[in-house]
Order: structure tokens, then sequence, then C-alpha cells
């Protein structure tokens, strides 16, 4: 993010020393360029050079079969060597974990098995903020800011349903359980991890027309607190129009949520928007005038504008005080020099 505030520890591209108050509680609603050619046949020209997700390039030594890659909750198999120049750090077989479900190695180990399709063999070569950071990792005797090269075969993957092939019974079920898993991100101060299984959530529900009757208004519910959830998230990540974006999805359906209401009128203050931001910061305080995070946040826009008002005195002093020279330069000493 361009204005982190908080100490980062690069080590898994998550703030380990977060102390974030939006913790995504769902109290009250608070809540691939792949063109799927699938040629399997062998090639014998040299390795190919792709991007992975535009951070890092990626080698082919053998190219994969099919077009499908992991996604979220996919549990894959692969065997790794992970090296610092020609030192290989660790080697492993059969090594398996789910995607988007807690770190494994480093952040940019898991981008690069996602731009992966099945028997595919590459190798990757991180930058410090994809691998271990400015911390590097003792137990591995990595250094910080080091590039780490990964040597990767995908031996396995294990399909999930997505939005649209998943029983329709199970739709409500899994966002509620990607929610969940979402929440416990947030308690382990993971919030990329968070947003990404929130967003995973509204993905199954967005699809209104498959979800059974009788559990429509379940899902709708689930929905809000999800875009709460979501707005949430942007909020710690200083991503104002997205606060803005998602806040405005659950006051479309409940207009008097005070952490929606709240969000927004932050994320208002934040992009200068003043005048915005003191209208929902007053419905808060219609709804619960006894609220001292609101109270505190008027206080700051008051303080603001009478350091305005003081700056612009100043200047506008400054301003006259220049002009009342000038006025006498140009006109009244001229004018007393000829009457002289």
């Amino acid at each position: 993010m361009d204005k982190e505030t908080e100490k980062k520890c690069e080590c898994n591209g998550e703030h380990c020393e977060c102390k974030d108050e939006h913790c995504g509680c769902e109290s009250g609603h608070c809540g691939c360029s792949d063109e799927h050619c699938g040629c399997e046949g062998g090639h014998d020209e040299e390795p190919m050079e792709e991007e992975v997700k535009e951070s890092f390039p990626k080698t082919v030594e053998v190219e994969g079969t099919g077009y499908e890659k992991p996604t979220d909750d996919c549990l894959c198999t692969v065997d790794y060597t992970m090296l610092d120049g020609d030192r290989v750090i660790e080697e492993k077989k059969d090594f398996k974990f789910k995607v988007g479900d807690m770190p494994v190695i480093c952040e940019g180990f898991e981008k690069g098995i996602e731009s992966m399709k099945l028997n595919e063999k590459c190798t990757f070569t991180l930058k410090p903020e994809d691998a271990f950071g400015s911390c590097g990792d003792k137990e591995r005797s990595i250094e910080p800011n080091k590039e780490i090269t990964f040597k990767v075969t995908l031996k396995g993957m294990e399909p999930v349903p997505t939005p649209f092939t998943i029983a329709p019974e199970n739709i409500v079920k899994h966002a509620e359980e990607k929610k969940a898993q979402g929440n416990e991100m947030v308690k382990r101060k993971l919030q990329k991890r968070a947003l990404r299984c929130y967003l995973r959530a509204l993905d199954y529900l967005d699809n209104d027309y498959r979800i059974p009757e009788d559990q429509k208004e379940a899902a709708k519910k689930i929905q809000t607190i999800l875009f709460g959830n979501i707005s949430a998230m942007h909020l710690h990540f200083k991503e104002y129009d997205q606060v803005i974006e998602y806040t405005d999805k659950v006051l479309a359906v409940d207009a008097e949520n005070l952490k929606a209401l709240l969000r927004r009128g932050k994320a208002y203050l934040e992009k200068g928007q003043v005048e915005k931001a003191e209208s929902d910061f007053n419905k808060v305080l219609s709804i619960d005038p006894n609220n001292k995070e609101v109270k505190y946040e008027m206080n700051g826009i008051k303080r603001k504008r009478m350091e305005e008002e003081k700056n612009d005195k100043r200047r506008y002093a400054k301003m006259f005080s220049a002009l009342g020279k000038n006025v006498y330069f140009f006109f009244v000493y001229p004018l007393k020099v000829l009457l002289e």
C-alpha cells in the first residue's frame, strides 16, 4: 500500500505488527490471461519465459497439461528446490498445501504456483519483497533483502467447486465457511488473506439465480456482512475508494448501519470530502449520541477547520499588507512628489 503507517515486516507480505481495530466483526452487519490453448504436445524448444502476475519472470522447462491453474482452496502437491544463488536452501518432495489458506514458505511461492498448470516444471526468482523481505529467515540462513529462486514441479491439484459448478444447495454453506475463514485470518493479523477469503465468499453469492429460494434470505444477510468486512479490510489498507464502494452496498440494505457510516465517513475525510464525512458522522450521532469514535473524528474536523481559518487569516494579512505597500509606492508616493 502506498501510505503505510504501521511497521511492515515483509516476511509474508502481511502486517505482522498491525494494530488495526477494524477486525471485520460481524455483529450488527459490520460486516488468467491464459488463452486455453490446451496444447499438450512435446516441445523441444528453449525454455519459455512468461510473467507471473506481473511481478517476477518465470522460466518454463516442461509445459503443463490442460489449461486449469490452482485457485483458492485447491490442494496442490509440488516438488520444489529453494535456492539462494547456487546454494540449495531446502528441497522437498510431495509438499502439499492449500491455496489461499495459511501462508506457506513465502508470499511469492504461492503466487508462482498459482501461475502453473498441472505437470508443469518451472523456475522463478522472487524479489525480496515477494520472498523473505527485510527480515530474512534465520532458520533457513537467509539474509535480509535476498532474491530467492524456486525450481518447482506441480504434480497434483485437487479441483474445487467454482461459483458455477458448486451444487446450489451448498452455495450459502460454502460462502459462510469462507467468511469464517476470513475472520480467522483477521484474528491472526493476515488482512490480505482475509480480504481474499471475503471476496471469494462473495463470488459464490453473486450468482443469485442458482441459490435455492429458501436460502436466499440467509444469502443476502451473509452478503451484507461480507460487504462490511471487505470495507473494513480496504480501510485497513487505506484504499478509500473501495471503502466507499462497499459501505455504499451495506447502506443500500441497512441505511442506519453504524459501522458502515463510520467507515465511509473516515474514507470521505481522508479524501478531503469533509462535508460528506460530517454528514455520515452526524447520522451516526443521531442514532448513537454517545459514540466516542465519531465524537473524536468530529473534534478532529473542528481542529482542522480552526487551523485552516488561522492559515487563511495569515495569508490574507500578508496579501493586504503587500497590496498596501504597492498602493503607496505606485500611487501615493508619485502623487506626493508631483505636488511638492
